[in-house]
């Protein structure tokens, strides 16, 4: 496994395998699994990482969820509470903080969209 993170565009890419692209899954809007034409996954694309990646639904999630910590980013699990806030499994104290910063950001969208 290999990992690319672009700081500027907040974008992450982890490497799995060195097969041909077939095509793109997309778990949600943050979360992209790219696939081979026998079906195994050869690549994960994260956006906005420094926001904490969730896990859950991605190939070898376990193993995935080990080397984004050791490069320093934050892994979540979808125990999701209202608007999609997600629940901080390595640091549950920070529960409160993500799920607030969660709630600010739709709720400005909103307001951008009134």
């Amino acid at each position: 496994m290999e990992l690319t993170h672009d700081t500027k565009a907040d974008a992450l890419y982890i490497r799995l395998s060195d097969k041909h692209f077939a095509l793109t899954k997309s778990l949600d809007d943050r979360r992209h699994v790219n696939y081979a034409q026998d079906g195994s996954p050869i690549g994960i694309e994260v956006l906005y990482p420094s926001l904490g990646v969730n896990v859950d639904e991605l190939p070898f999630e376990a193993a995935i969820g080990r080397l984004l910590e050791e490069h320093g980013f934050k892994v979540v699990s979808a125990l999701m509470t209202g608007y999609g806030a997600v629940k901080p499994v390595s640091a549950p104290e920070d529960f409160k903080k993500i799920r607030d910063e969660i709630e600010q950001t739709i709720a400005e969208e909103v307001d951008a969209e009134a």
